[in-house]
């Protein structure tokens, strides 16, 4: 068995029931030194604060522009689309209105060209007819002449 080690001794003439100054002035600086060094550190937290407040408002206020921008840049589009489609409604109307007037034109014509062989027939007729008739008052006439 190891014999156990008592704790070291302390010196008898040391030991008093009044607090030494000298360790309490030092404690009372230490706690000074403490609070200065948590007052220079909260002071850079305030000053870091602050940057990331300022940060933040010059965040919020380029977002709220940009934010204005693009509604306005969509209110332009929405705009120019609602045009264009009204203007497409115009030539769709004027598109089926100019088939129509297209169909009637091709109507027409093939009435004018159904006239035109109607013609053309009864031209061809009425020249036949008339050789016919001047090759019979030749006829005619050179009787007339013989006789």
């Amino acid at each position: 068995m190891n014999p156990q080690k008592s704790p070291p001794a302390t010196k008898v003439g040391l030991v008093s029931s009044q607090p030494d100054n000298a360790k309490c002035d030092t404690e009372v600086t230490q706690q000074r030194n403490i609070s200065l060094q948590r007052s220079k550190i909260k002071q850079p937290e305030e000053a870091m604060k602050s940057e990331l407040n300022d940060f933040r408002k010059e965040i919020m206020s380029f977002l709220t522009e940009f934010k204005t921008s693009q509604e306005e840049n969509v209110k332009k589009i929405h705009d120019e689309v609602s045009s264009l489609k009204e203007q497409l409604c115009n030539l769709k109307q004027i598109s089926d209105i100019l088939s129509q007037d297209q169909v009637t034109i091709k109507d027409t014509l093939t009435s004018i060209h159904s006239a035109q062989q109607a013609t053309a027939n009864t031209i061809t007729e009425m020249q036949t007819s008339l050789e016919f008739s001047s090759k019979r008052i030749d006829t005619l006439q050179e009787r007339a002449n013989c006789s």
